[in-house]
């Protein structure tokens, strides 16, 4: 039982690492500033970004990643103030 425990435990860090390794490489390509962590197959994104557009379309890329259990954004938008 305990054996089964603890199989079941470090498939699911395996599991993990493999999906945040997916997950980078897309966001690292696609959406500068924007990270991920990963718990059990539930992924939540941080950091930020000045386009909205950007972090729904960060959000949909990570559905799309086989694996991925649920998403939650934490990506702060980002406005800019011209200065005069």
């Amino acid at each position: 039982m305990i054996a089964m425990r603890i199989d079941t435990k470090a498939r699911t860090a395996l599991l993990d690492e493999l999906i945040l390794s997916r997950l980078r490489a897309g966001l690292e390509q696609r959406f500068a500033g924007i990270e991920a962590k990963i718990s059990a197959g539930r992924v939540t994104l941080t950091g930020g970004c000045s386009d909205e557009r950007m972090i729904v379309q960060a959000v949909r890329f990570v559905h799309t990643v086989e694996g991925v259990t649920g998403v939650t954004s934490e990506v702060k938008h980002i406005s800019f103030q011209p200065s005069i």
